[in-house]
């Protein structure tokens, strides 16, 4: 019977960094999730209906907290949310005519579409930095 020693070394490196990943994966996300808010909530300004101004300064983007899930809040009302619901429903409404606003840009689903055309750009970065983390030594 031949005997033999194995012998591992590092293991309490990679122990240390499999204990750090999560957390190191979870700032990603919350950097990744409000970076991408910031850019769709800039998009919905320029989309939002002008009329006084009230509504595209209602808009508001909240940043993750420090712990628990990653969620951001992207939103438009306040006191006139509504107003915001209302406003963003009126598909096939003439905003230019009605809000004596030419801008062309200016359109119901004014945060829906910027959200939805900006996850593929959100989702692409989300994997190449988690990725980064995962692969860092």
């Amino acid at each position: 019977m031949a005997n033999f020693t194995l012998s591992i070394t590092g293991f309490d490196a990679l122990a240390g960094y499999f204990k750090k990943a999560p957390d190191a994966i979870r700032k990603v996300q919350r950097q990744v999730l409000y970076e991408h808010a910031l850019n769709m909530f800039a998009e919905s300004q320029v989309q939002v209906p002008f009329r006084t101004g009230n509504l595209q300064r209602s808009g508001v983007v909240e940043p993750p907290a420090s712990s628990g899930d990653a969620v951001v809040y992207i939103g438009y009302g306040g006191s006139a949310t509504q107003y915001a619901f209302k406003v963003h429903e009126m598909v096939g409404h003439d905003f230019a005519t009605v809000y004596n606003d030419f801008d062309t840009r200016k359109k119901a689903k004014y945060l829906e579409d910027p959200v939805l055309e900006g996850i593929p750009a959100l989702k692409a970065d989300l994997f190449r930095r988690v990725k980064a983390v995962l692969d860092a030594p």
